[in-house]
């Protein structure tokens, strides 16, 4: 059922007002959702055919997903004391998955979106009786190359396999996907009683101007956050605080939970280019304006020595893309575009010479 746009139309003006977020939502939809997202946090035994790959992203209904294989066979008593003897999660298109359905054996996953790093798991005990339990499996080091996921592919860092976070992968890729996964813990808590009037407060002594990238917010409040510097939430000393833009808030440390969409990055995009805040003088530049969902393709463009690109760059009246090379009409962009004279490739197009 879709509300009345004469309805939505003073809410919206209402929600942004309060410098909140604002949603377009259907009930239907809305239900519909909530049920496939319930299911998909239980985890869904699912064949290749119902698959697909967002840019080499695993995708199921819209959603970013990963595959992992519960059975663990006879070593299931050896992977619940050490999980890095079980068998991987994916979360990519990678090398490892394409031989299994060349061998028709796609059937023994499950895919989920559940963020806890736990997987339910079956196998066998010493004396071969069925057993089951939860492990906290280890991500594919293919599909970390494949993506070049934090430099992987090009430095082969262990401590990016040991150290990978779920939430955080699924955070850095937020902007590939209208749908987010739940929180075990709902953003938000933690948070003094009056946070939002502290948050609003401050916000407007910054003149709604990101502290970072300097994006004038003041028409768009609710793309506007307050930041706790030191990650403790209960302090609000204005030392502690720094107002930013959702782009640049999600790049500060253990800021995981933070979903930023598609439309958001594009809108932080017009905004710098117009407001002319966009400008690159080195790589550090990139990654502070950059969708970090390019991370990798960034890392990899630099280990190449290729040129600075322009960031957010507009290659016609609305279309703008995330890394651009102007004078060659050469760029890489997350979404398909196509314009005339241009060469625009997706990121795993770059990624395919990792």
């Amino acid at each position: 059922m879709k509300l009345d746009g004469g309805f939505l139309n003073p809410l919206r003006r209402n929600v942004e007002q309060m410098g909140a977020t604002w949603r377009d939502f259907d009930l239907q939809v809305t239900f519909e959702s909530a049920e496939i997202d319930k299911e998909l946090h239980r985890g869904i035994t699912i064949d290749v055919d119902e698959i697909e790959f967002n840019d080499k992203i695993l995708t199921y209904d819209g959603r970013q997903v990963l595959l992992y294989i519960p059975d663990q066979g006879i070593n299931f008593e050896h992977v619940m004391k050490n999980p890095e003897k079980g068998r991987r999660f994916h979360i990519a298109d990678c090398n490892t998955l394409k031989i299994m359905r060349e061998k028709n054996r796609f059937d023994r996953y499950v895919v989920t979106n559940n963020l806890s790093g736990f997987f339910d798991i079956t196998g066998l005990d010493q004396y071969g009786r069925e057993q089951n339990g939860r492990a906290a499996l280890k991500v594919c080091m293919n599909c970390l190359t494949l993506l070049n996921y934090k430099g992987f592919g090009i430095h082969h860092d262990k401590r990016v396999f040991q150290n990978f976070s779920l939430e955080e992968f699924f955070e850095d890729y937020s902007t590939y996907f209208k749908f987010h996964p739940k929180h075990d813990q709902p953003y938000g808590s933690g948070y003094t009683e009056d946070w939002e009037n502290i948050s609003r407060r401050y916000r407007e002594s910054k003149h709604y101007h990101c502290e970072s990238c300097g994006i004038d917010l003041s028409r768009h409040k609710r793309l506007l956050v307050t930041h706790h510097i030191n990650g403790i939430k209960t302090d609000n000393s204005e030392s502690n605080l720094k107002a930013l833009c959702v782009d640049c808030h999600r790049k500060q440390p253990f800021h995981s939970h933070l979903f930023v969409s598609r439309d958001e990055i594009l809108t932080i995009y017009r905004l710098r280019d117009e407001q002319g805040k966009n400008s690159v003088v080195n790589w550090q530049d990139v990654y502070r304006l950059v969708d970090k969902a390019l991370y990798g393709v960034v890392e990899f463009l630099q280990a190449q020595k290729s040129s600075l690109p322009q960031i957010g760059y507009r290659v016609d009246t609305d279309i703008y893309v995330d890394l651009a090379w102007p004078r060659q009409k050469k760029a890489v962009n997350v979404d398909h575009v196509f314009i005339a004279d241009w060469d625009i490739k997706r990121p795993h197009e770059i990624l395919q010479k990792v």
